[in-house]
Order: C-alpha cells, then sequence, then structure tokens
C-alpha cells in the first residue's frame, strides 16, 4: 500500500532525508525534474513534437517548487528543447536552492522573465508555489494562472497544482487546471480530497529517493492500494466448500426497492460468498426463484406473530457466517423491529447499511445496547454511511464533515464501536486509532443508484470468510471501485449502473 501525507507529514520526511540521512536538497530537486522530463518526453513521443519546434512554458515560483522547474528547465535545454522561462516573485526572495538553480541558468545564458509573452504554447509547467500553499492565490500569481488556464496547451503541475490546498483538496482563489500532476515521494491528500481529482488530471507517483522509514504515529497515517488485484484477494482453502467459504444472512429490500436485496445478494455471490440467505416477505419468493435461484430464502407472511419471525430470524443468526442488514429496508415499524433483533442476537459481524443507519441515527438509547453486545459477543460491525447517513449519525452538518473528513470519520468509528466506511468520492477506511485507509479507486459513474447495496455485498462476503475485517473491508471497498473501473471501460462512466459493476467484479477476478 502507498501512504498519502499532508503537507506537514511531507515535509517531515523531506526534511528527515535532507538532514539525518544526508541526501543534499538539490540531489532531490534534480531528480524531481529528471521525473517531470521523462513524462514530457513522452507525451512529445505520443503527440508526435519536435524538440526543435515544441514551445514549453515554465512557470516558477521562489521556493523550491520553483527550483524544481529551474532544473527542469536547463534539462529541456540539454536535450534540445527552448523553453520559455517566467519567474513570479521577487529575487531577493528565492530559496536557497531556487538561488543556485536560479544561478546555474543565467551562467548557460538561459533568459528568465517577469511574465508571460503573448504566444500559444504546446505544454505549459506549474512550477509555481508547491505544497506549502497556506494563503488564497492571489496578484500577479492569479492572473498567470487565470491566464494559462485559458489556453489549450498541455497543462503539467509539478508535485500538487497551485491554488491546491495540499490536506483537503480546497481551491485556494484559484487553480492551475493540470492534465497530469508529477508528484514526489508519497500522495498528497489534497490530490484525491474536494477539488483534487478536477484539479490534477492524471496523477503520477515518482521516487526521487525520499526515506521510506515511518515518521508518523500509526493513528495519523493513511495508506491506499494503488497497484491493482494481484495477491490481495481473499484466501480460498482448495479443499473448501460451499460452507466455508462464507454463509451470510441478508436483511434487505423493501416494497418499492426490492431491487437492493437482489443486488445486495448477487454481489455478495460474485465476491466469492458460498451460499446466501435472505429475509424477505414471501411474495418475493417467485422473483427471487426467477432472478437469483441461488439464494436461500426465510420467508415471513403478514400477520405472522413477532415471536415467530424472532424465532425464524434467531435461527438464521445461529446459521450464519456474517450479516448484512439495512440496503433499502426502509424505516417503519416492522424495519425497526427486525433491525433491533438482529443487533441484539448477532453474533458475528456484521455490516449496518442504508436505512439500517438512518434508524440507529434516530434511535440514540440503541447505542449503548450496540456497544454492549459489540464487548460481549466479541463482535465486529462494519458501518457504510455516505455523507448524509454519517451527518446523521454525528449529528453534525455535511459541511462540517467536508471539512475534516478523517477526524470525523475517526469519530464515527469510535462512537459506535465500528469500522467505519464514510462513503464519498473517495471512500476513507477507519478503525479505532489504527492507521487509516483512503479508496482511491472508481469513477464518478459509481454515484448510481444500488451501489452501495453492492459494497454491501462485497463487504459481507469477504467478512463471511476472513477475519482479518479491518483489511479485507479496505479490500472490498478497492475491488468495488475496480469493478466499477472495469465496468466504466466497457460502457463509459456516464452509463454504469449498480449491475455493471457486479459484472465488473467477475470480470475483474477472472483468473485470480
Amino acid at each position: 500500500m502507498d501512504k498519502i501525507l499532508t503537507a506537514l507529514q511531507m515535509k517531515t520526511y523531506d526534511n528527515y532525508t535532507i538532514n539525518k540521512i544526508g541526501i543534499p536538497s538539490m540531489v532531490l530537486m534534480e531528480k524531481a525534474a529528471l521525473s517531470v522530463l521523462d513524462e514530457i518526453k513522452k507525451y512529445i513521443v505520443d503527440t508526435n513534437l519536435k524538440p526543435e519546434t515544441s514551445k514549453i512554458l515554465i512557470l516558477c515560483g521562489t521556493g523550491n517548487n520553483g527550483g524544481d522547474g529551474l532544473a527542469l528547465a536547463r534539462l529541456l535545454y540539454d536535450c534540445g528543447f527552448s523553453p520559455d522561462i517566467v519567474l513570479l516573485g521577487e529575487k531577493e526572495k528565492l530559496s536557497t536552492e531556487c538561488e543556485k538553480q536560479f544561478s546555474i541558468l543565467k551562467q548557460i545564458g538561459l533568459s528568465i522573465r517577469a511574465e508571460i509573452e503573448k504566444i500559444e504554447y504546446d505544454i505549459i509547467v506549474d512550477a509555481l508555489l508547491g505544497i506549502g500553499l497556506h494563503r488564497k492565490v492571489e496578484g500577479l500569481y492569479y492572473k498567470t494562472i487565470q491566464e494559462v488556464n485559458k489556453s489549450n496547451a498541455y497543462k503539467i503541475a509539478i508535485d500538487i497544482p497551485t491554488g491546491l490546498d495540499t490536506d483537503s483538496g480546497e481551491i485556494l482563489g484559484i487553480g492551475f487546471m493540470a492534465h497530469l500532476t508529477v508528484t514526489f515521494g508519497y500522495y498528497k491528500r489534497g490530490l484525491f480530497l474536494g477539488e483534487g481529482p478536477k484539479y490534477c488530471g492524471k496523477i503520477v507517483l515518482k521516487d526521487i529517493g525520499i526515506t521510506k522509514i515511518d515518521l508518523e504515529p500509526k493513528e495519523q497515517r493513511v495508506y491506499a492500494y494503488t497497484k491493482g488485484i494481484k495477491g490481495i484477494l481473499p484466501y480460498r482453502n482448495p479443499s473448501g466448500n460451499k460452507g466455508s467459504f462464507g454463509k451470510i444472512f441478508i436483511y434487505a429490500g423493501g416494497e418499492k426497492t426490492f431491487g437492493a436485496a437482489l443486488l445486495c445478494v448477487k454481489s455478495a455471490f460474485s465476491a466469492g460468498a458460498g451460499m446466501v440467505k435472505v429475509f424477505c416477505p414471501k411474495e418475493y419468493r417467485q422473483l427471487f426463484l426467477e432472478q437469483i435461484p441461488e439464494a436461500m430464502l426465510t420467508c415471513y407472511e403478514p400477520g405472522e406473530s413477532k415471536d415467530c419471525i424472532k424465532k425464524k430470524i434467531i435461527a438464521d443468526l445461529d446459521w450464519a457466517d456474517a450479516l448484512i442488514a439495512g440496503p433499502g429496508i426502509g424505516k417503519d415499524e416492522f424495519s425497526c423491529f427486525v433491525l433491533q433483533i438482529l443487533m441484539k442476537y448477532a453474533k458475528v459481524p456484521m455490516v449496518l447499511d442504508a436505512d439500517a443507519l438512518n434508524i440507529l441515527s434516530t434511535k440514540p438509547e440503541w447505542i449503548e445496547d450496540l456497544l454492549r453486545f459489540n464487548e460481549q459477543y466479541h463482535r465486529t460491525v462494519i458501518m457504510t454511511p455516505h455523507l448524509g447517513e454519517m451527518a446523521r449519525l454525528l449529528h453534525v452538518s455535511v459541511d462540517e464533515i467536508k471539512e475534516s473528513p478523517f477526524e470525523k470519520a475517526r469519530e464515527l468509528s469510535q462512537k459506535y464501536d465500528c469500522i467505519a466506511v464514510c462513503k464519498d468520492a473517495r471512500t476513507i477506511i477507519c478503525y479505532k486509532d489504527e492507521a487509516m485507509y483512503l479508496n482511491l479507486s472508481g469513477n464518478h459513474g459509481m454515484a448510481t443508484a444500488g451501489s452501495g447495496d453492492v459494497l454491501s455485498g462485497i463487504l459481507g462476503a469477504y467478512i463471511g470468510s476472513c477475519e482479518d475485517y479491518f483489511k479485507y473491508t479496505q479490500v472490498g471497498a478497492y475491488l468495488h471501485g475496480l469493478a466499477g473501473d472495469e465496468a466504466a471501460k466497457e460502457i463509459g462512466e456516464r452509463a454504469v449502473m449498480a449491475s455493471h459493476i457486479i459484472d465488473g467484479m467477475i470480470k475483474l477476478q477472472k483468473g485470480n
């Protein structure tokens, strides 16, 4: 897995590499510039541009990000390019390394201007402000970014687009709109949060020699899977049988949302569940037989006594290895009754999603019981709220969550003694004081009805067959996103439906 750092953490890693390990900052700067040069060369080849006719603009600030840009200008010159170099800011404010790079360019005769000429460029490189920005972009910087954003040039940001907050992904006044961001050492949180995906374009991580030693406490670490499916799928015993690959009990679907149950069941099977049983009204029996004959059913009828229903549920909980509850169940009196039984008698790990969370947010008196039974049964609970559900569970606004998503995810996990799967464009997963996980897979096409039901099915299948619940919750979210990416490759992001994600999940696992 890869680390996702804050600006302060990144500076700590930089300083340790320079001051403790002893790698000079000019060496790191040279390797950073070489990394960007590689990407420019790839683009030149792909677009059939020629070095002697390519028009490249490099925008530099006075800090070390600007130093990266100045070093890149020299390397481009050495390769036969004639880049235009613009330095914004007062020369008296040049950082030590930036001043050295400035001096080198002067020595070899390259001119450095203070403003952009009115000509068209093929490539524009942003080396203005880097990760140290904490206030709004203003003045000449603002006007320059405003102008270059209008250009049709291919735009490359060095480390992070200027104007993008490194930690939150917020745009501070204005942001450089990159097609490609070449970042160094480690990913930064702002590349993936808030407006980050919009302004970063494609993100390429380059190793320039920054230390790999863990320098931050475990609870402050954030990780992500980035290298595909190989080696992370749950182990399956070749001698296993349907009973040993997870027996999943599902309470999902209502009168108007029966599809939630179908998606959840299909998804659980697609993730490898051996057996799936659904608690549903008797009227749905025929639909299940027609659409998912592999599913087992426990049916109830209108007017059936609560004692009889309770006995059925308890018997199925004794059978199950994992429980999924909530997708499409509604919030009526019957749903509340069933959910309370499940929370009270389930001794297996369980996924609470959708309406289960909405009900729980209105029943504060249930929280104490939930915590007590978790401890009594040594039970793991996974809660999968989207932003609105999370706001209701924490009794805060959505804006408050957006302002500090990692802190609020941690708060949810601690309050409800759960693995919190906080769903947004980038899902955050945490468990108490453990290191957190940020999911980077997936696409905007997955913002579609039923996508969460598919995720619940995947998570239920994994916790029903694997004991490392926190790890396989992360894996499940990652594969859910990769499955959505597979679907988008086939039909385009706009056309993705939840059922396509299940198809993507099946295709993704082929041969693995």
